[in-house]
Parts: structure tokens; C-alpha cells; sequence
């Protein structure tokens, strides 16, 4: 009995992968200038893990309409770390192999996401000269169709 007891808890408690297939209305802004706000589309598909004793991990694709490279670059897998119980965050990193059969990665940002990307925040990466990336002022947040919904995930994700 007591172990049925755990057993039944065991299942009610563990979080099984999940399949993803979300797309998004969402926003591309830069903080605090309404006028910059851009409408794009997200993409999620991939499956979503919580082995026992783990980090959550995503496996799958992430695409953004007005990233090209998203479409065509493969993404390397997240292993989202957990903070105020509620949000989990990683890095996205995008690669591929060229013709001539080199690496080539190319970074997005500092991705936020609620629960089983109920909500995400893009912290956007921007180049700054040849080789260096730098997150400044520009976000992505979904689901938004407009700059006020963009700026309340945001503040709900980040917490300002």
C-alpha cells in the first residue's frame, strides 16, 4: 500500500516530456520607445524534459520570423536554470556547418521563459564590431500584439 501510495505520487508529481508546437504573435522593441515596436511571429516546436533531480531542457527549434538564421541554423539544446520558482532561463545559440565544412554559431540573447513557454523574453544580442555581441536595449516578448502587452511579460519575466 505504501508503495502504491508513492507511486501514485511519484506520477502525480513528475513532470513527463512534453511535446511543444506553439507559435506566437509577438513583439520586437527596444526599451522604453513605444515608436520602435515591430509585430513578428515565434515559432516553438521541439520537446520540453524535467528529468528527476535535473535542469529542464528544451530540445527542439525556436524560430524567428525576422531572424533568417533561425529558420536555416540548428539550435544548440537549453538547459534552462530555474529562478523564483516560476521562470527559467538560458542562452539561445544558433549553428551550423558551412560548405566548407567549418562551424559558423551565431548567438539571439538571454531567453526567459514561464512555465512550458506559456511566456518568453528575448533579450536580444546585437553586434557591435567584427566578433563581439553585446545585449543592450532590445527585446522579443510573445505573446504580444502590441508594445503595452511586449513591455508586461517583459516586467513580469525580468521584473522590470
Amino acid at each position: 500500500m505504501l508503495l502504491g501510495a508513492a507511486v501514485s505520487l511519484f506520477l502525480y508529481l513528475y513532470q513527463f516530456p512534453q511535446k511543444i508546437d506553439l507559435a506566437y504573435p509577438a513583439m520586437e522593441y527596444r526599451a522604453g520607445k513605444p515608436e520602435s515596436a515591430e509585430a513578428i511571429t515565434i515559432k516553438v516546436k521541439g520537446m520540453l524534459t524535467k528529468p528527476l533531480f535535473r535542469k529542464q531542457t528544451f530540445r527542439g527549434k525556436i524560430i524567428i520570423d525576422k531572424y533568417e538564421f533561425t529558420k536555416t541554423y540548428n539550435l544548440i539544446d537549453l538547459d534552462f536554470s530555474q529562478w523564483n520558482n516560476d521562470f527559467y532561463d538560458d542562452n539561445l545559440y544558433y549553428y551550423h556547418v558551412d560548405v566548407n565544412g567549418s562551424l559558423v554559431s551565431r548567438p539571439l540573447g538571454s531567453l526567459v521563459i514561464s512555465d512550458q513557454f506559456a511566456q518568453l523574453n528575448i533579450w536580444v544580442m546585437e553586434k557591435i564590431g567584427e566578433t563581439s555581441w553585446t545585449g543592450k536595449d532590445l527585446h522579443i516578448s510573445a505573446p504580444a500584439r502590441n508594445y503595452e502587452e511586449a513591455v508586461k511579460i517583459n516586467e513580469d519575466l525580468f521584473g522590470y
